[in-house]
């Protein structure tokens, strides 16, 4: 009898923890950024935007590293971004290989 109650109890938790949850999606687009044929010293630059489902605001920050780590700059100027359903974020993306 124990047992069952127990069992019982923590069903009753599942259900009511269940009722609290919240999804939300983020989406990046284009999911992939390719830079083909760059030559040394050259430049180019590629604008994503990064949306979500949720009317909250969200906020968010990305890191760089790798090899490339020095090449790539961002505008606007920073890591760290705020987004919502409707103001999603734009980022563009700068690379500029060295000459070497």
């Amino acid at each position: 009898m124990r047992l069952t109650k127990k069992l019982f109890l923590f069903g009753l938790l599942i259900m009511l923890a269940a009722n609290s949850v919240y999804a939300v999606s983020i989406g990046v687009s284009p999911g992939r950024v390719r830079f083909d044929n760059l030559l040394q010293e050259g430049y180019a630059e590629r604008t994503i935007t990064i949306s979500t489902n949720t009317e909250d605001i969200l906020n968010g920050h990305f890191n760089v590293n790798g090899e490339i780590k020095g090449w790539l700059s961002f505008e606007p100027d920073t890591n760290t971004f705020s987004l919502s359903k409707g103001n999603p974020y734009k980022l563009k993306i700068i690379i500029q290989p060295p000459s070497d």
